[in-house]
């Protein structure tokens, strides 16, 4: 058994992410986050945002909220709360197998909870270490990003 320890090992599980409702003004915001960040769309900057924000979010974002509502639950999102399931099974059997040793927080790379909330959370609880956990496939420009650039 694992002797205790004053501070505990920050583990910050994250999350592609998801739009904070089916509502077009949120999916948009969702979109436009995701879609100007420079590793998903690889293109310079005025570019990106030019085409992210007058072509592809005005026109996906009613479209792409009309999908989320077909599989929106009365929890939310289900990539959230399926998310926010793993992060709780996750703690569980970190305090069974080590009890007190490990935070477990959940964070999104895209809208919220966001990865510095997440990491403002961890740093408010004083752990002593951290362990960051991807939950999405990611391209090397982005697993470089993540969660330093978040």
């Amino acid at each position: 058994m694992f002797q205790s320890i004053d501070r505990k090992i920050g583990v910050l599980l994250i999350n592609l992410g998801t739009p904070n409702s089916p509502d077009t003004p949120d999916v948009r915001r969702y979109l436009n986050e995701f879609l100007t960040d420079e590793r998903v769309i690889d293109i310079p900057y005025i570019q990106r945002q030019l085409l992210v924000r007058l072509f592809i979010s005005p026109f996906r974002a009613p479209a792409s909220g009309k999908s989320y509502r077909a599989i929106w639950t009365e929890r939310g999102s289900p990539l959230k709360f399926i998310s926010q399931d793993l992060s709780t099974a996750l703690q569980q059997s970190l305090d069974e197998q080590c009890p007190d040793q490990y935070k477990v927080v959940l964070a999104m790379r895209y809208q919220s909870p966001d990865i510095e909330t997440g990491l403002m959370e961890l740093r408010r609880a004083r752990d002593r270490a951290l362990l960051s956990c991807r939950c999405f496939r990611n391209t090397r420009r982005q697993a470089q990003a993540l969660p330093t650039s978040a």
